[in-house]
């Protein structure tokens, strides 16, 4: 399972855990869903991979979307509209499942949108309409910043987040991927 590295580290850094020696992770209610195992958060990078207790059984199924059914690394100048799934105060108690809009998938790092978000949507995953990951949250500026407003979200690109962890961990990652809900 994948989420924004800021959400473990407090500072600049890359750490890896061995085992199940890291900081615990929690889902949204504060249940107790596995341990950190390697979290980065430098330069462009933003990222942080939980291994997941045994005791869970991982789903990897998008609440409200489905998916996802794969990875989106394409780049295109049109606009598109991204479905997302986040925790933020207040927006996530109504409507947990939102959509952004972008005016281009062309950036290499990022993808920015206008969307509902706000504090704690952070890690949340982006997937485009048909369903493929194409990253999760990391900033938010403009109104979103504060709960129940309309910002810009800098969704930071899975793929390459995904390829600094593999060189990183000296392993190779998979995407498990599920069906998209009709």
């Amino acid at each position: 399972m994948t989420t924004s590295g800021h959400c473990v580290l407090e500072a600049t850094a890359e750490r890896k855990w061995p085992g199940v020696s890291g900081p615990t992770a929690v889902d949204d209610a504060g249940k107790k869903i596995g341990t950190f195992a390697y979290a980065v958060m430098k330069d462009t990078k933003d990222f942080a991979l939980i291994a997941i207790d045994k005791s869970i059984k991982p789903n990897p199924q998008v609440c409200h979307f489905g998916g996802p059914t794969g990875l989106y690394d394409e780049r295109f100048p049109d606009p598109e509209v991204l479905s997302f799934y986040g925790q933020a105060e207040y927006v996530s108690d109504v409507v947990p499942a939102r959509s952004g809009v972008t005016a281009s998938t062309r950036g290499e790092d990022f993808i920015y949108a206008q969307a509902p978000i706000g504090p704690g949507d952070s890690g949340g995953p982006w997937l485009m309409s048909d369903g493929r990951a194409v990253g999760y949250l990391t900033h938010i500026i403009g109104n979103g910043a504060r709960a129940t407003d309309v910002g810009i979200a800098f969704v930071r690109r899975l793929g390459p987040q995904v390829a600094w962890a593999e060189r990183a961990l000296k392993t190779k990652l998979t995407l498990v991927t599920a069906p998209q809900l009709p």
